[in-house]
């Protein structure tokens, strides 16, 4: 390790080498293709939160489920270098989108236990496939 004389006072900003340049390149090529396809930052013009979750976790669920691919059909990128990205639009949606949340806000409808209990019995029963 080389040793250091200069002095830099970084204490409390942020540090992107912390990022594994594996991830940057990753969602880079994510990043051209979405350029190609649509424009390049194109999706900085604010798409719905919920569709970019919904996108998020089917990636996601590919990655999950062995019979799946890992790669994605259409760019022929790994499933999980486009659900990093979609969560990298999301943490810029919450800064600069606020308009564009349309997750649900309503309130919760309070349940009696007996359907309570009901439903988690019906998750824990093995014949039960959601």
């Amino acid at each position: 390790m080389s040793e250091a004389k200069g002095a830099r006072f970084n204490a409390g900003k942020w540090k992107p080498t912390f990022w594994p340049r594996e991830a940057l390149k990753a969602g880079s090529r994510v990043w051209e293709f979405g350029e190609a396809k649509y424009a390049r930052d194109n999706w900085r013009g604010g798409l719905l939160w919920t569709e970019v979750a919904d996108s998020t976790i089917r990636h996601l669920q590919d990655f999950l489920d062995p019979s799946k691919s890992d790669f994605d059909k259409e760019s022929g990128l790994h499933v999980v270098w486009h659900a990093l990205c979609n969560v990298a639009m999301l943490t810029w949606f919450i800064r600069y989108r606020p308009e564009c949340d349309d997750r649900w806000k309503g309130e919760f409808v309070a349940v009696a236990k007996e359907q309570d209990d009901a439903c988690d019995a019906r998750f824990r029963d093995p014949q039960y496939s959601p």
